[in-house]
């Protein structure tokens, strides 16, 4: 380990589980699921200690230009002694990435979820708000995004971000079913909503 440590791994026990069961920090951002890096050592000695990778590390690997001493510790069981080095070494970086508080309360990076993503902006707005007064701009935006917003959330999704004239809307965060056909259903309307917006101001 980078702290010089001798570990014992329990039987059937990878890497990963071997680091968090001792309380050694050990950056696991997906929660050990293959789904990310985070937990990559380099092997250092001992390879032939190591298991064969599963179909999940492998994907990953081949992804990334893996050579065969990186391997996940999250998918990583081994049978012998083994020498490594986890690739998170700075004490900012471990400090920020821990997994652990000191009540050893885990702490979750989010979870992964299949949602509906709903984007829009208004075209040609550049040309329209350079001839408004920048008021009268802030005004239309403001009026924009109140109707948008509502027809967003009569379908069952919500506002997540703005960026300058466009928004971002997510459908189906606690409830994915018919996320997708939300997401349209609102887009419809939203396309609907607008034209009685710009009338008001292009009269």
């Amino acid at each position: 380990m980078p702290d010089n440590r001798s570990v014992e791994s329990e039987e059937g026990e990878t890497i990963l589980e071997t680091s968090l069961r001792l309380g050694i920090p050990h950056t696991h951002v997906c929660g050990g699921n293959a789904r990310c890096s985070t937990c990559r050592v380099i092997i250092l000695d001992g390879l032939e200690n190591c298991c064969e990778r599963n179909s999940r590390e492998q994907g990953l690997a081949d992804r990334l230009h893996f050579s065969p001493q990186i391997r996940l510790a999250c998918q990583t069981l081994i049978t012998g002694h083994v020498a490594l080095r986890r690739l998170v070494l700075d004490e900012a970086d471990v400090e920020l990435t821990s997994q652990l508080t000191p009540d050893k309360t885990p702490i979750t990076a989010g979870e992964e979820k299949k949602i509906a993503i709903l984007f829009a902006d208004i075209r040609k707005f550049t040309a329209f708000s350079e001839s408004l007064p920048p008021y009268d701009v802030i005004h239309v935006l403001n009026r924009y995004f109140d109707q948008m917003g509502k027809v967003i959330n009569r379908n069952g999704g919500y506002i997540d971000n703005y960026m300058g004239d466009g928004l971002m809307a997510l459908f189906g965060v606690d409830d994915p079913q018919e996320a997708t056909l939300k997401a349209v259903r609102a887009g419809l309307g939203m396309l609907n909503n607008s034209g009685h917006i710009w009338k008001t101001f292009t009269r």
